[in-house]
């Protein structure tokens, strides 16, 4: 904890915090188990993170609509057909739901496969494209 400045981001291995320091014109990023990151591979690893984190709840929410889709189907051979509108209503919500998600995982995914190359302007300070 004595290495540097505590930041506002957390270990994407741990979730421990992350102390900040700089060796010369280089950040790096520590969490107190001794996981280390330069400023590039925190952005991979929380871009990653993020991205699995978005597929898995889609994931859920498509497991969800299955479920909902069945207890509808069942609630239609009971003849509870205000059950079964409403189950399938709730399924709609959810598809739009899962359908925010994706587009959301889609474009984190895409944003997760570009190079964020390191470049040093006349001023010395970091560029990234």
């Amino acid at each position: 904890m004595s290495l540097g400045e505590t930041s506002a981001f957390t270990c994407p291995e741990c979730h421990g915090v992350l102390i900040e320091s700089t060796n010369g014109k280089l950040n790096r990023f520590r969490c107190h188990t001794g996981h280390a990151f330069s400023i590039n591979s925190l952005l991979a690893e929380l871009t990653e993170s993020t991205e699995n984190t978005l597929w898995s709840a889609v994931r859920a929410i498509d497991e969800n609509i299955m479920l909902l889709d069945h207890m509808a189907q069942h609630a239609r051979q009971a003849e509870k057909f205000d059950l079964a509108r409403m189950l399938a209503r709730k399924s709609e919500e959810s598809k739009q739901q899962a359908d925010v998600v994706r587009k959301a995982a889609f474009t984190q995914a895409a944003v997760n496969s570009e190079q964020f190359d390191e470049k040093e302007s006349k001023s010395g300070d970091r560029e990234y494209s």
